[in-house]
């Protein structure tokens, strides 16, 4: 979990807003705005408070149409800025990392009683939009800890089906833990 502070300046010489056409990740939009109009960023590698998890909060509720949006939203960003290397690993992580958040929360939610041929669709075409295979292509794991590897190491070499079983299997826990 990311916690980010920066001053409030950032946001009224740029005018950063919260968008309101969007049902998801609106937050992380917004903050990834602030960070990329920052001067300086400090990353902390500390835990700094405790997720609860709630099964219908709208994180775990994300449809195919306000992924769609949402990742629209993140491209429109790349286009905007130029991008350092650095800044570039972290968008491409940032991208999956969505990703992620929704395979886990939506697609194989434990709720979801979809077929797995469904799923499995779902997840492809997912995983196959022009920013998540440009994020697949150009991300480094010289940050990535050992799980965010391997799921993302599974993303690039096409490995759907155990891709599914993991993340089901997280969402699985998420719902024990809520």
């Amino acid at each position: 979990m990311t916690v980010l502070i920066f001053k409030s300046n950032i946001i009224k010489k740029t005018n950063i807003e919260f968008d309101v056409n969007l049902t998801h990740a609106e937050d992380s939009l917004f903050f990834l705005q602030a960070l990329l109009n920052a001067k300086d960023i400090i990353v902390i590698h500390d835990m700094v408070y405790k997720v609860n998890y709630v099964n219908n909060s709208s994180v775990r509720s994300v449809n195919e149409n306000q992924f769609g949006s949402y990742i629209s939203k993140i491209y429109e960003i790349y286009k905007i800025y130029g991008f350092s290397k650095n800044v570039y690993d972290e968008l491409s992580a940032f991208v999956l990392n969505q990703v992620l958040i929704v395979l886990v929360n939506n697609i194989y939610s434990v709720d979801n009683d979809k077929s797995i041929f469904s799923l499995l669709k779902y997840e492809k075409k997912i995983l196959n939009e022009q920013i998540v295979q440009e994020s697949l292509n150009n991300i480094s794991f010289k940050y990535c800890d050992k799980k965010r590897k391997l799921l993302f190491h599974l993303m690039q070499k096409h490995r759907y089906y155990l891709l599914g079983l993991i993340c089901r299997q997280k969402s699985r826990m998420n719902k024990r833990k809520g």
